[in-house]
């Protein structure tokens, strides 16, 4: 299977990580970091909408998927577990919530990378490493039939945001939102 792993992460957890890996130990401003991406690593790199990106991630490579959205549901129909953001912040941009074509780009980036013959761990972060990594790690470990018990073991902290694992399932499983 071409995808054979969904690891979940805080984001500076996993950038610390990759460093350490590559003998850099901590980030230096200046230097060109796609090199200490895994050959063998994808990643779906998750990030407020506010968040200003000056990392590892920020480089374009077919290897990553860069997506921000707010840690929210904007219908109210999901109970969310904490609130992370603050109003105001989402007033700010109101329209960068998780919506069809955040859906359609991990779709479409899964299964581009499930067509190779490499074989690949998929790295997913966002700030926390909890509810909108958590959401689209648990559902890509089913959509690519991955095993669920052993990814919940591993990652037992998640709490997967509801709204953002209906708007995936929606499309698979043609279940409504």
């Amino acid at each position: 299977m071409p995808i054979n792993e969904v690891r979940v992460w805080p984001y500076r957890m996993l950038q610390n990580e990759l460093l350490n890996r590559a003998g850099i130990g901590q980030i230096q401003w200046g230097l060109d970091y796609p090199s200490c991406l895994p050959k063998d690593e994808l990643f779906i790199s998750i990030l407020d909408p506010t968040s200003r990106q000056n990392d590892i991630f920020l480089h374009d490579t077919d290897r990553v998927l860069r997506l921000k959205f707010w840690d929210a549901d904007p219908t109210g129909k999901y109970p969310m577990i904490f609130q992370v953001h603050e109003l105001g912040e989402m007033n700010s941009f109101p329209d960068a919530f998780f919506n069809e074509d955040d859906v359609n780009a991990i779709y479409e980036f899964i299964d581009k990378h499930k067509g190779t013959p490499e074989t690949y761990t998929l790295n997913v972060h966002c700030k926390a490493g909890i509810s909108r990594s958590g959401a689209v790690g648990t559902f890509l470990v089913e959509y690519l039939k991955l095993d669920e018990e052993e990814f919940r073991e591993r990652h037992s902290w998640l709490r997967p945001n509801a709204y953002i694992m209906a708007m995936l399932r929606r499309r698979l499983w043609g279940v409504t939102v």
